[in-house]
């Protein structure tokens, strides 16, 4: 995410500065969803930490545990 808000940055100045040799709107509007999705995820985690504490780290961990428990091994 860092270099997605990164160029989001540079993108938004150069758009204010009117240095734009290219179509930054574009750019901008494929790395929004991303971003968005992204602060939502952020947003969750915080109203979770803050209404069940350290417990809510148990989700993230146990699902990949138990998406694992019934797979098939590779060879």
């Amino acid at each position: 995410m860092t270099g997605n808000v990164t160029q989001i940055v540079i993108d938004l100045v150069d758009l204010a500065l009117g240095h734009v040799a290219y179509d930054p709107g574009r750019r901008f509007a494929n790395m929004v969803p991303a971003l968005l999705a992204f602060v939502a995820g952020g947003l969750a985690a915080a109203i979770a930490y803050s209404l069940v504490g350290f417990w809510c780290v148990a989700v993230p961990i146990a699902v990949p545990l138990f998406m694992n428990l019934g797979g098939e091994t590779r060879a």
